[in-house]
């Protein structure tokens, strides 16, 4: 593997033709540590996330995972406006309460 430096090499180096691309999303990486009832929430750097950030997780991740006793989920977070269905900012999750 080697970083492409633009649209037309990455082309030129998928011999195929086809190529498959997905947008980023700058969100904020959260990991979700679950024990029966009880949750846990860690930054990226293994540090508490502040409740106001993923208060609302406990209620859809048992629905998510109804067999999920024990789990360790890693994701990123992203919030989405509800009225226009767009990704919000970066750090939108930090400020909100």
């Amino acid at each position: 593997a080697e970083a492409c430096k633009s649209v037309d090499y990455a082309f030129k180096k998928c011999v195929s033709g086809f190529m498959y691309a997905e947008i980023k999303y700058d969100g904020e990486r959260v990991q979700v540590h679950k024990q029966g009832n009880k949750f846990m929430y860690f930054s990226r750097s293994l540090k508490p996330v502040m409740p106001h950030k993923v208060n609302h997780f406990k209620e859809y991740i048992p629905k998510a995972f109804p067999f999920g006793e024990d789990l360790i989920l890693d994701a990123e977070v992203l919030m989405i406006d509800t009225k226009t269905g767009n990704p919000l900012p970066f750090g939108t999750l930090g400020i909100h309460k």
